[in-house]
């Protein structure tokens, strides 16, 4: 008679469980604080010039300051673009140069620009300017419009592009 013993009836060990794969890293503290700039002054961009229009018109602006973060003729930072010519004349913003602080002084709008700000960085806005690069308000006559093509009017702005780009 064979004697088999306890353990020879026993299944074999279960396998030591798999960790699940560590999740990637979250942004850095720097580049969170990147991100939080960069929304400020688009946020700064889209009340200090449309923050009595309506919600296409505020995302006209984003648009086109985003639009030229994306074109080599810009610099490649929202702040860059926003800021680009400086606190003085001439400049791409006029509130930017205008020697008055930038200081949101209604809480409502501003935190509706900040709102629109953040989905524009995050590409998660249409482009109602159909790509423009520039734009002006209805009252103003500038002399660089005539060389480029209007792409839309959206309450009180006028958007343009260069007539290389509005084809495509």
């Amino acid at each position: 008679m064979v004697m088999l013993s306890a353990c020879a009836s026993r299944p074999p060990p279960a396998p030591p469980p798999v960790a699940a794969p560590a999740p990637p890293p979250g942004p850095s503290p720097q580049e969170l604080a990147f991100r939080a700039q960069e929304i400020e002054c688009l946020a700064q961009a889209v009340y200090f010039e449309a923050r009595g229009e309506s919600e296409k018109g505020r995302q006209g602006v984003a648009a086109v300051v985003m639009n030229r973060v994306g074109h080599g003729s810009f610099p490649d930072t929202v702040c860059g673009v926003v800021r680009q010519g400086g606190e003085t004349p001439p400049c791409q913003f006029s509130w930017y140069c205008d020697g008055k602080p930038e200081q949101a002084k209604e809480p409502e709008a501003w935190a509706e620009a900040k709102r629109i700000a953040e989905l524009a960085f995050d590409k998660k806005l249409p482009d109602p300017t159909n790509g423009a690069l520039y734009f002006h308000h209805l009252d103003a006559k500038p002399d660089w419009k005539e060389v480029f093509d209007q792409t839309a009017r959206i309450d009180g702005h006028l958007y343009y592009k260069p007539r290389s780009l509005a084809q495509i």
